[in-house]
Parts: structure tokens; sequence; C-alpha cells
């Protein structure tokens, strides 16, 4: 059996496509692909007035620049490929196998024997193939849900996979510390341009909510919660922003120490906001959600001077 022999990480703030997709970059490429998580000061927030169910909302808290990033920073694109037949897909699938090119797929984790909840909840997922087993199988890894190698089989994935992954090479920039600065302020600049009033929105929401609105799960397992779950991923995002920021130090011997201890604390901010939903969701206590409101209403106002200090003073 042909394997492709990744070192991959298994980091608790990376969600399932920077863990299983991105990661590898670094060893398989040789390349540092922490500026894509300049994308991770973001927000977006969308909610239907009519009828307020936690989990019917929709929070975003990245921009959509990952790729473009990993194109001059790294020197790979990664691109989406759809609409191919089986016996196309499976001969790509090979042909990186026996080439030891990478090969990601999309598939709702909903399908994943491996998963936890399997079967009962809907949420994207990705997943890196690492070898073929006779003709008929592949070897995954997913490192974010699970520790060992996973085998399923290829005709399975084909069926419930939205699409697959394939890297390619191409020509990498070179970048002056004061041109990455301005690159790194252009990312910032994509913002959601009603961002600090969308953070206001889900304050107001949260302070004025029914916590009888939150959904009930099997055995009372709150981890099956879309909510929580993008509030979550919300966390992630500030923390691999707050990280990504050394690359400067790093690469340009620049420091930013100063917004490093802003950018510090606001994840520590998004990491109680985290702990107060839970609390208020598993008590089932509206004050721990107002709480959670509140601070969201002063995180709305540090991200903007976060934000216009990386405008003005960079």
């Amino acid at each position: 059996m042909n394997c492709i022999d990744f070192v991959t990480i298994n980091n608790k703030t990376y969600d399932c496509y920077h863990n299983n997709i991105i990661s590898i970059i670094h060893y398989y490429y040789l390349q540092d692909y922490n500026p894509i998580f300049w994308t991770g000061f973001d927000f977006e927030y969308q909610n239907n007035k009519t009828k307020m169910k936690y989990d019917d909302l929709y929070i975003q808290g990245c921009n959509k620049l990952t790729n473009s990033i990993l194109n001059d920073f790294c020197g790979i694109n990664i691109c989406k490929q759809y609409n191919y037949k089986y016996d196309e897909y499976k001969e790509i699938i090979y042909n990186n196998i026996i080439s030891h090119e990478p090969t990601g797929i999309c598939i709702d984790s909903y399908y994943l024997p491996w998963n936890k909840y399997y079967k009962k909840v809907k949420r994207l997922h990705y997943i890196l193939v690492c070898a073929m087993e006779n003709s008929q199988n592949i070897v995954c890894y997913d490192g974010y849900l699970c520790k060992e190698y996973q085998t399923i089989p290829l005709e399975y994935i084909y069926t419930n996979m939205k699409y697959f992954l394939l890297y390619e090479k191409i020509s990498k920039k070179e970048y002056k510390l004061s041109e990455c600065l301005q690159y790194f302020k252009n990312v910032i600049l994509k913002n959601n341009p009603n961002k600090t009033n969308e953070l206001l929105s889900i304050s107001y929401d949260l302070c004025n909510s029914n916590i009888d609105n939150y959904n009930e799960y099997d055995n009372n397992d709150i981890e099956m919660s879309s909510f929580l779950f993008q509030i979550s991923s919300l966390y992630w995002n500030r923390c691999n922003f707050s990280d990504s920021l050394s690359y400067f130090k790093r690469m340009y011997d620049f420091d930013l120490q100063a917004m490093l201890y802003k950018t510090k604390q606001n994840c520590e901010d998004w990491h109680k906001v985290k702990m107060l939903i839970t609390k208020a969701i598993f008590l089932k206590n509206s004050n721990f959600m107002k709480r959670a409101g509140d601070l969201i209403e002063r995180i709305a106002y540090d991200e903007t001077i976060i934000t216009e200090y990386i405008k003005k003073q960079l």
C-alpha cells in the first residue's frame, strides 16, 4: 500500500480545515502559513428576527482571503474540484498518492463513522487522503476528530462529499517589511464594514434572548449545538490571529508587543464569552447569557480600537 507520510498538527485552536488541510503546508512544502490567520479578526452576524433560535443564528469570524494569502506568502494554491465522474476522481486520488501529492476532501462529518456525532449532527468537515487500500478504500487523516488513521470506501466518500481539494505549487512573492505590513493592513480593511454594528447586534440579542429558545439535544450534550460551535470557532479565530502576529518578529525582527497585549486580552474575553454561554445553556440561566452579551458589547469597542491602531500606527 502506497502511503503519504504527512506530519500534521493537532492544535486546539485550529478547526478541521486548518488542522487537516492547512497544517501540512509547513512540513510538506516547508512554508510558513501563519499569515492566513490575519483573516481571523472579522465578524459577521445574521439573525432571523421573526423567531430567534440560537442554532439558527449565523456567525462568521474570519474573512475570505485565506487562499489569496496562501498564494502570495506560501506559493500554494488549493483548488476546489467538482463534477468529476467516479473513475476520474479515483484516478486523481491514485495518481496523487503515487506521486506523494496531498488530496483534501470536503464532506459533512455527519457521514463519517469515526465522528462522535455520526448520523446525528450536520457540520461541514475536511479530511486528508493519505493512502489507497486495495483500489476500493482510502486511508484518511482526520486529526481534528480522532487520533488514528481511518479507512473508508472510496465510493462512499465520492457519494457523500461536497468537493475535493488539490494542492498546486505556484510562484511565491517576496515582501519587504513595509510591503508585508501594508498587506496585513489590506487584509484587515477587507473585514466586514458593519463588523462593530453586528457585534453590538448580537450583544443586544443575547441580552434580550429567552434561554428556552435553545434547542434540546440527546443527553443534554451541548457540543451538538451549532451556536456554541460557531462561538468556539470565533474564539479560535481570535487566538490564531493573535498568534499570527509573531510572524513579523520571526521574519523581520519587527516587534508588535503593544498590539499583542491587546489581542491576547481580546482572546481571553472571547473565551469568557464562550464559558458564559456554555453555562447559560447548560444551567438554563438567562443571566449568564446577558453577561455574555454585555461582554461582547465591550469587545466590540475593544476590537474597533485594535482595528484603528492597525490602520493608523503600522
